[in-house]
């Protein structure tokens, strides 16, 4: 595989797992007046300090990659009013943010560096 089809699969892996659930559930959420859950990081966090982790993981259960980004939750660190913070957040839109392995290890490794 060359590089260049080494990116255009990493972007695609990328684009997949920012999508959350999907637009379907994103638009209902919207249409509910929520946000969702990268919209709440957008928010709570000084602009531009977010630095998420875990962003290409998905359950560990066979065939479900595709329904999995993330595993429902979010991990990351940044800054809210200059100040380090560390956020665990529930995507409601993947499986309801139902908790699993793997997002039960995102969890664990947050809990682990604060």
């Amino acid at each position: 595989m060359s590089h260049s089809e080494k990116v255009e699969l990493f972007e695609k892996k990328k684009k997949h797992q920012l999508g959350m659930g999907g637009p379907r559930k994103l638009e209902a959420r919207k249409a509910a007046g929520k946000l969702n859950v990268r919209e709440r990081i957008e928010y709570f966090f000084d602009p531009g300090s977010f630095q998420e982790l875990g962003l290409f993981t998905h359950s560990e259960w066979p065939g479900t990659f595709e329904q999995t980004p993330t595993d429902g939750k979010i991990i990351g660190a940044g800054l809210v009013d200059s100040r380090s913070v560390l956020v665990v957040a529930n995507d409601m839109t993947v499986l309801g943010a139902s908790s699993a392995s793997t997002n039960m290890k995102k969890i664990d490794y947050i809990r682990s560096i604060s």
